[in-house]
Formats: structure tokens, C-alpha cells, sequence
């Protein structure tokens, strides 16, 4: 026990002789980070999400009741903030609908409005485009819950209509009419009122500054282990041979590795931490949130990372071949982990791996530097990662050492 102790003391001041060098990269990197992180908030959020949709509406020349509701129609608040009417004749709107001008095409039979009073119901014929995405998809909705709309505005007034029959009081259908007709005429002008508004994000519990800044950070750790190189190759035959005469064999020599390593990331981190908290304050955002909880997660991020990183040059035997492997990897990861495009736009399959992925553990022990809680399964991530690249790396010692 002895010997492991000073040998691993050792090894932890082995490392932090490569401190200054780390922090020198660490700081080229940040802009590496920093870079990757906005490009993806800019990715996922544009300044508009959905264009004016514009609409050809044909009805006949003479009808100006059908005229009157679609100019009704058009300043209702919910069509009026994204939809844009055209009049005009129905083979100019079937071939605007071809050539893209349109998104949908409504084509008002005569005398709609009357029908609507009789019960009729001569219904619009609406065409679509198929070719608008979003805008298409948006037009089909309004259209739909229009006429679910209609529906219930006419069983209302047909219901009090005919109560009112029953009862004999026929006298007083024009004014319940009249009544009703404003009551859900009000409803219809604002909907917005019949809805609760929920939130949808991609990036899930967090917000844009926490979600990108986890990505960062954890690109950061990931590359961190480039200058660590020189420490993270394998040991010469002779020192093994020799470490292992004295009791201490592969698996001790690799999980002190790995600790020292950690150790020296760790120490990066402090430096940087401080600076970038009071940074991200002067610039007007919210300060990392650096308390005991946080840094000790932050710990196992680092842990995790630093098992990634030495089994890289582990596998790879070579300082160039491992700096090669560690930089693919990292990227594999970060990616295949949601950090620069959200998981919920990757293929199902993928979606389902992201969730294990160690990148993912490491940005979920990140997240209470930004306020939130960590997740078990971020933490079963992060225990399943330690052990998988441990063992990897374990293995390729043995392989290698045969």
C-alpha cells in the first residue's frame, strides 16, 4: 500500500509539471469551444422561425357577404400575424400553387354566408401546396380548428333555437341569436384565450447559455488532454517490469494514471474558473454557480474525461497515433451526444445511444455550474463510461504488453 502511495504521488507530481502548458492550450481551445458552443445556438435559432404565409382566395365577383367574412377572417389576431390574402381567379391560383407563390388556395362557393345561416353549410374547398413545410403545416391547423370553431358556434345557436321552439318562445330567437353570435364571435376574434402557453425546447430543462456552455466546457475538458500527452503515453517495458517486481501491476499503474491525470485537469480548471465566472458577469450573464455540490460533480465530469483520455494513447501506443484518436473521438462524442446539434433532430437510433454516451454524462455533471440538478441517468452514464474506458484501456496494456 505503501508503494502505491508514493507512486501515486508521484505520478500527480509528474503531472502538474505540465500545468502551465495545459493552461496555455486550454485557453487556445476555449476559443475552439467557445466557437463550436455559438455556431450551435446560432444553428438551432434562427430570427425566424416560419415566413408570412401567403394565401389565393377565389370567390365570385358579386358576393359581397363572402367578402366581408373574408376580410372578417383577415384581422382576426391568430390568422392576421402570419397569414397574407390574395384575391384571385381559381387557374391563376392553381398555377401559383405549382410555381410556389402559394401556400394553400381557398376556393368560397356563392352565397357561403348564407348557407352558414340556414344550415346549408356549402363547405370551402382548401388546397394546399405540399411544398411549404412549416408554413403548410401551420395553414392546415388554423384551418382546421376554424372550422372546429364553426361547428360549435352552429350547434350552440341550432340548440337555443330549437329550446327556444320547444318552450314557445319563438319571439326571442333573433335576440338569443343575436347574443350568441357575439359571444363566439369574441372567442373567435382572440384565440389565443382558448390556449395555455407551453414552452418546446430542443435543449430539453436547460437554456441556451447552459446547454452550449456544458458543450463547451466539456469539448474543453475532452481537448485538454492533448498537451497532457506526454504524461497520458505508455510507460517504457523496463518501468513496468520494474513497478510490477514491486507489487504494483497494470490495473494499479492504469487507475493511478488516471487519477493523476484527473488531477492535473482539475488543477487547469480551478485556474480557469474564477476568470471565466467573473467574465461571463461582466458580460452581462449569469455567474457559474461554484459551490461544493457543483465541484464535486464537476470532479466526476473530470474523472470521466480524464479515463477517455488515457485510453486513447493506451490504444494507440503512440503520442501522434493517441493525439489523433483523442481529437476524432471527441468529436464523435460531442456530437453524437446532442452537444452541437440537439438530440432530438439525430436519427432515432443515435438519439437512443446519446443518452449513454460519455459526453453526455460529462455535460450532465456539468449542469449544476449552471444551476441544475444532475439526473441519475446521467450519473449511471458516468459510472458505465468510468468502467467501459477503464477497461478498454486496461486491455490494451495487457494486449500490448504480450
Amino acid at each position: 500500500m505503501r508503494q502505491i502511495c508514493e507512486y501515486q504521488f508521484l505520478q500527480i507530481k509528474r503531472a502538474l509539471k505540465l500545468l502551465p502548458a495545459v493552461v496555455a492550450a486550454s485557453l487556445l481551445f476555449g476559443v475552439l469551444a467557445a466557437g463550436a458552443a455559438f455556431g450551435g445556438a446560432r444553428l438551432l435559432y434562427q430570427d425566424q422561425a416560419a415566413g408570412r404565409i401567403t394565401v389565393a382566395v377565389v370567390t365570385e365577383a358579386d358576393d359581397a357577404a363572402g367578402q366581408m367574412a373574408l376580410s372578417m377572417l383577415g384581422s382576426m389576431d391568430s390568422v392576421e400575424s402570419i397569414c397574407d390574402f390574395v384575391e384571385t381567379t381559381e387557374p391563376e391560383a392553381r398555377e401559383g400553387l405549382k410555381g410556389g407563390r402559394y401556400y394553400a388556395a381557398l376556393l368560397i362557393p356563392p352565397q357561403m354566408v348564407e348557407g352558414i345561416m340556414d344550415g346549408t353549410n356549402t363547405p370551402v374547398r382548401v388546397l394546399l401546396s405540399g411544398q411549404g413545410g412549416l408554413e403548410t403545416l401551420l395553414l392546415r391547423q388554423l384551418t382546421e380548428s376554424g372550422a372546429q370553431m364553426l361547428d360549435a358556434a352552429q350547434a350552440g345557436i341550432y340548440a337555443a333555437d330549437f329550446y327556444c321552439g320547444e318552450q314557445g318562445m319563438e319571439q326571442l330567437i333573433p335576440q338569443v341569436e343575436l347574443f350568441l353570435n357575439k359571444v363566439y364571435l369574441d372567442y373567435a376574434m382572440n384565440r389565443e384565450s382558448w390556449f395555455r402557453k407551453i414552452t418546446v425546447s430542443a435543449l430539453g430543462e436547460m437554456d441556451l447559455l447552459g446547454y452550449y456552455g456544458t458543450t463547451a466546457i466539456a469539448l474543453l475538458l475532452f481537448l485538454m488532454g492533448i498537451p497532457c500527452a506526454a504524461f497520458c503515453c505508455r510507460e517504457p517495458l523496463a518501468l513496468d517490469e520494474k513497478l510490477r517486481a514491486e507489487g504494483i501491476g497494470p490495473c494499479v499503474q492504469l487507475l493511478v494514471k488516471i487519477l493523476a491525470a484527473a488531477a492535473l485537469l482539475l488543477a487547469s480548471v480551478l485556474l480557469l474558473a474564477i476568470p471565466v465566472s467573473a467574465g461571463l458577469s461582466r458580460w452581462g450573464m449569469r455567474r457559474l454557480a461554484l459551490n461544493g455540490y457543483s465541484a464535486l460533480c464537476a470532479a466526476a465530469a473530470i474523472l470521466v474525461c480524464a479515463s477517455v483520455i488515457v485510453f486513447c494513447f493506451e490504444a494507440a501506443g503512440r503520442l501522434l497515433a493517441g493525439t489523433l484518436l483523442l481529437f476524432v473521438l471527441t468529436g464523435a462524442l460531442i456530437f453524437l451526444s446532442g452537444g452541437l446539434l440537439p438530440a432530438a433532430f439525430l436519427p432515432g437510433i443515435l438519439r437512443q445511444f446519446s443518452c449513454w454516451n460519455p459526453a453526455s454524462a460529462v455535460r450532465g455533471l456539468l449542469g449544476p455550474l449552471f444551476g441544475y440538478g444532475v439526473g441519475w441517468q446521467a450519473g449511471a452514464a458516468a459510472i458505465g463510461s468510468f468502467f467501459v474506458f477503464f477497461s478498454l484501456g486496461l486491455w490494451s496494456r495487457r494486449r500490448m504488453r504480450q
